[in-house]
């Protein structure tokens, strides 16, 4: 089959890919990823640098002047995918006025709308559901096409990942398991060492082994000397630059003028646990878990607006922000947390900010539900005994314990079962974890990567990508 590899940053190490696909009979015709030194190992891909491909740039091996402006019936039936673009570029370029960003959307529509078209390949391999303006926009366009899309989802359980085709649908491989498991109960026994030790982690006392990987890194990163070390070093690389003193003066300013931080104190209050509420936490943005799985709830405001409208009488939601959100961004106010950003989610009926110093699995304890867009809060509510409301889309959407909802009468259905004395049993979340067990991959795909600074997986470099390879080739000749 021809493929596309649309990797983005990934570097040297998807040499390895292609040439596990060239011995599986399959040709890469065009890669997308970052600069290195194998792609002049292989002259007959056309190699495509991922900063180039996100500003509309056209490699030097492909005319793109020939491509003509998108026709108004292929605009009008990405609609869709325009309106979740546009969200992304607040990540990419979140200072890029509106009319730029538009004619920015259609250069890359114009432009791969015509190498789809040109080079008609049968398949399009993301290593992650795809998040970025340009792949997004591919995906969208594939699906459109008749083209074969597969991607990958971790999962932050161990290493275990699902590989799907349809990026609004991780569980296909999930449902199918469960559903050949059902009737049958299993114990903590029947999991494999790695989810069991996850299962026995997250109901265990020791809070620090509970928590994903990524939150204790972030904590270490941006917190005592890590944080002076980090702002050290924005400081040395603008020493010589002209905007040395508004880099001085932006960070005064945010420390005695208005910010995210001050906001937020201003409006939050102490939870009262004697009260029935609703946990809802905040997602960190920019990331993929909102935009684009969030869909229309990547406005976490219209999220929070949605559930309080569904409130059972008496009942209130607690949000809490992601401590990450103010520890990668600082005090700052950004497109993704704006002046007056938590005073509004303050004035929503019923809904009360809480201090963030608080901690999660104590508000999941004390609540009545999670409800959430994604993101793992909603997957530890269920392992803690507690249901959640889910409104985006998630690995664990499948879950017997998770509701999904698109809208307020969803919720309020979801909410109005969980108040007649709706129970979580451990038996079925081990039954879940079992079928997860089975519909997963051994392949921690990002860490392709080898950025992270923890271990997220007992396997070598050569198993991962050998595992990923192997999975891409079944994926291909399925039907």
């Amino acid at each position: 089959m021809r493929l596309f590899l649309i990797f983005d940053n990934h570097g040297a190490e998807v040499a390895d890919i292609v040439r596990g696909l060239k011995k599986n009979s399959h040709e890469v015709l065009y890669w997308v990823g970052a600069p290195n030194r194998e792609v002049q190992n292989f002259p007959e891909i056309i190699f495509h640098h991922y900063k180039d491909a996100r500003l509309g740039i056209a490699p030097q091996r492909v005319d793109s002047a020939k491509y003509e402006p998108p026709e108004r019936e292929l605009v009008r039936k990405l609609y869709h995918a325009e309106s979740m673009v546009m969200m992304i570029m607040n990540k990419i370029f979140p200072d890029l006025p509106f009319e730029e960003r538009k004619h920015l959307y259609y250069e890359l529509l114009r432009y791969w709308h015509g190498v789809l078209t040109e080079f008609q390949p049968d398949a399009i391999i993301f290593p992650l559901t795809p998040h970025s303006n340009y792949n997004y926009l591919i995906y969208e366009l594939g699906k459109l096409m008749g083209i074969k899309t597969i991607m990958f989802s971790d999962t932050w359980i161990s290493d275990r990942t699902f590989i799907h085709s349809d990026l609004w649908d991780v569980g296909p491989k999930l449902r199918e398991v469960m559903k050949a498991n059902s009737g049958r109960q299993f114990t903590i026994d029947d999991l494999n060492p790695d989810v069991r030790s996850y299962y026995l982690k997250q109901k265990g006392q020791n809070i620090n082994e509970a928590r994903p990987w990524y939150f204790t890194l972030y904590r270490q990163q941006y917190s005592g000397f890590n944080m002076i070390t980090h702002k050290l070093k924005i400081l040395a690389k603008n020493i010589f630059s002209p905007d040395f003193f508004r880099v001085i003066y932006d960070f005064f300013a945010n420390r005695l003028g208005s910010n995210v931080w001050k906001e937020y104190r201003q409006f939050q209050v102490r939870p009262d646990y004697q009260r029935k509420y609703v946990f809802v936490p905040l997602q960190y943005q920019p990331e993929r878990s909102t935009t684009p799985h969030g869909d229309i709830y990547a406005d976490l405001i219209f999220a929070i607006e949605t559930i309080a409208a569904a409130l059972p009488e008496g009942w209130i939601a607690y949000v809490k922000e992601h401590p990450v959100q103010w520890w990668r961004h600082g005090r700052a106010y950004s497109p993704f947390r704006y002046p007056g950003y938590y005073e509004k989610i303050a004035r929503i009926p019923n809904v009360f900010l809480v201090p963030t110093e608080l901690g999660s699995y104590e508000l999941i304890e004390h609540s009545q539900a999670v409800a959430t867009v994604t993101g793992t809060p909603g997957w530890e509510a269920v392992l803690r005994g507690k249901p959640a409301v889910m409104l985006g889309y998630y690995w664990y959407r499948d879950c017997p314990y998770v509701f999904t909802a698109d809208d307020v009468d969803s919720c309020r259905r979801a909410f109005e079962t969980i108040k007649n004395n709706f129970q979580v049993r451990e038996p079925d979340v081990i039954n879940f974890l079992k079928s997860f067990d089975e519909a997963t991959i051994r392949c921690y795909v990002d860490d392709l990567l080898n950025t992270m600074k923890v271990k997220v997986t007992e396997l070598t470099s050569e198993q991962r990508i050998n595992n990923l390879i192997k999975s891409v080739v079944s994926e291909l000749h399925a039907q």
